[in-house]
């Protein structure tokens, strides 16, 4: 059994020299050991257990059993190896071989925080498809970095909207996820966000919202952006980002203290150019989205189809993909639209869709916040819209859009026949719509809020004594 303690030399140890107060919060070694090479496992486990005052055991057995008692934390395999691969390895100026190479390295402020106004936000989403939430997610990085702060993008290395996020510069952390709940999916995004080092955590989902939660116990604040109404499993956020009113009122009366519900609405990158030239002949009425069964692309084919009995001609153009494509695809040839139909999948240059399109139709039978919609407003894109969550809260009825009842097909196509048959109405529509999107949706307008409820968040966080 042996006797002496592991113990790394006295020159190295006088380095990490025991720390009292606001300092002994700060995890982990220092910036001054980052150029301290081919240090042990066990050197560095001992560093860490001396800059936290700890009596170490001097034999093999009792270092066992006192970490088994008091410090099982420490001896955590992702910290181990984090540890070595920090300390061990050389490191050049920007980049290394460590878990944080290539990432922008930062002096922590008390309790691991950077100092000022300016965070370290890990921006998190695992999802794989591609939609409103990854879109979303894409266009967080913009609005956090327009705050000028520091992101870090976890994600799934099979996410769709990969390539996206990292033609945008930032720093990806890509893990692979099995699921929400098991104990190797929640140890690898614990694992990937001790590499980022945040000052707070949002995350896009409720998959995201409830892995996240387990993996960060408390050490970091967690934020949940909503993407629809079913947060009861996320409940234990630290903040929550509602994209609509009706969202923060139901947090509010599901328990959750209104201090920590933020309304923050979806928001576009950039606004688009304003619209200089005309309508098309023949006018071209456009939907978009995945296709699945809540979207209600059925319905759209069947005013469609009302459109075409009536006379009127139009080209039709439903844009997306999904589980549902046989069904849709079967419906189109049953009402004879194929003449008047195109399906060109997934748009890639959106800009050139929304010039060409006269009107826009979201015809969901639920839908928490449209992005579609937002576009079309954005392009100036006169709107009919179903009385779903999010639109309803979005459009306001004969002044930006039309509102019809959900899964009245027959009310949507006479929606559409107005504005094919009035053009100045159709205009002035599409004009306020514009205002709006300029007034409320664009990062100008959100970015600054955002920024404000994260630094709520975090004092919170600090408030507590929680350290990271």
């Amino acid at each position: 059994m042996a006797s002496e303690v592991f113990c790394p030399s006295g020159s190295e140890l006088s380095e990490r020299r025991p720390q009292t107060g606001a300092e002994s919060s700060n995890s982990g070694p220092g910036p001054e050991l980052y150029g301290v090479a081919r240090l042990s496992v066990r050197s560095a486990l001992c560093q860490r257990l001396v800059g936290c005052g700890r009596e170490i055991p001097r034999t093999s057995l009792g270092r066992t059993l006192w970490a088994g008692r008091g410090a099982r934390e420490l001896w955590e395999p992702s910290w181990l190896f984090a540890e070595w691969a920090r300390v061990s390895l050389p490191r050049a100026a920007g980049c290394g071989a460590g878990p944080r190479a290539g990432l922008p390295l930062r002096r922590p402020g008390p309790r691991g925080y950077s100092a000022g106004q300016i965070m370290r936000v890990a921006n998190v989403m695992l999802g794989r498809g591609r939609g409103g939430l990854e879109e979303s997610f894409v266009v967080y990085h913009l609005a956090l970095r327009a705050g000028g702060h520091e992101v870090v993008s976890l994600l799934d290395g099979r996410a769709a909207v990969r390539p996206d996020v990292e033609a945008l510069g930032v720093p990806v952390l890509a893990t692979r996820i099995w699921s929400h709940w098991d104990p190797w999916t929640v140890w690898q995004v614990r694992r990937r966000l001790r590499q980022a080092r945040p000052d707070v955590v949002v995350c896009h989902g409720n998959r995201a919202g409830r892995l996240v939660l387990r993996a960060a116990r408390g050490r970091w604040p967690v934020v949940a952006r909503l993407p629809n109404y079913r947060f009861r499993r996320i409940l234990g956020c630290d903040g929550f980002i509602a994209i609509l009113p009706d969202q923060r009122d139901a947090l509010i009366r599901a328990g959750v203290e209104a201090a920590r519900v933020f309304h923050i609405p979806s928001m576009l990158p950039e606004l688009p150019a304003a619209r200089r030239t005309g309508p098309t002949a023949p006018p071209v009425i456009v939907a978009m989205g995945r296709w699945v069964s809540i979207k209600g692309f059925d319905l759209f084919l069947r005013a469609l189809a009302w459109l075409k009995a009536r006379g009127h001609l139009f080209r039709g153009v439903l844009a997306g993909d999904g589980p549902e494509r046989p069904r849709l695809l079967q419906l189109l040839n049953t009402l004879q639209l194929q003449e008047q139909v195109e399906l060109p999948g997934w748009i890639t240059d959106r800009t050139a869709f929304w010039r060409r399109a006269t009107l826009a139709c979201v015809p969901s039978w639920t839908e928490a916040f449209s992005r579609v919609l937002l576009e079309a407003m954005a392009h100036e894109v006169a709107v009919v819209v179903t009385d779903s969550e999010g639109p309803r809260q979005i459009v306001e009825h004969e002044r930006t859009g039309l509102v019809v009842p959900r899964g009245d097909w027959q009310a949507m196509g006479q929606a559409l026949e107005r504005l094919l048959l009035e053009g100045c109405f159709r205009s002035s529509l599409a004009a306020a719509a514009r205002r709006k999107v300029e007034q409320c949706y664009t990062l100008e307008a959100t970015a600054p809020q955002l920024s404000a409820a994260l630094e709520t968040v975090r004092a919170r966080h600090l408030a507590r004594g929680i350290p990271q």
